[in-house]
């Protein structure tokens, strides 16, 4: 029977790899700009979605994932090399683009999409998991 004392330490150490992969802290100016323009009450449904998405997401990443990348060939190294560029990409378009300008509620109406699940669950949030 495991001890309470490594139970505590395996929670907190899932926890803190969870808490530091997700980032919930940085996460906020991204999603503060990504809702822009928007509803207190669609802030929190989308929220609410975007959590759930991610916590789906990396549930089922963890049980099948390996499974997926066996199926197609893929090693941990070449998604991490992968990651490295995109992550490099993204911020060098971030640091190279000119002002985006603001929207108003109908230009976001007329963008349509859930925006809960891409981009703010895939890649942004639950994509490093």
């Amino acid at each position: 029977m495991l001890e309470t004392t490594s139970v505590l330490g395996m929670f907190t150490f899932s926890f803190a790899s969870m808490f530091a992969m997700v980032n919930p802290i940085g996460m906020t100016p991204v999603f503060l700009e990504q809702t822009q323009g928007r509803s207190l009450s669609e802030r929190h449904s989308l929220a609410y979605q975007v959590a759930a998405y991610g916590a789906t997401l990396l549930v089922l990443t963890l049980f099948f994932g390996s499974y997926v990348l066996y199926f197609f060939g893929v090693s941990l190294a070449d998604i991490q090399v992968a990651g490295g560029l995109f992550v490099f990409y993204t911020a060098w378009t971030m640091l190279v683009a000119p002002p985006a300008r603001t929207l108003d509620q109908k230009d976001i109406s007329a963008i349509g999409g859930d925006i809960a699940f891409f981009p703010l669950t895939i890649p942004i949030t639950a994509g490093a998991g």
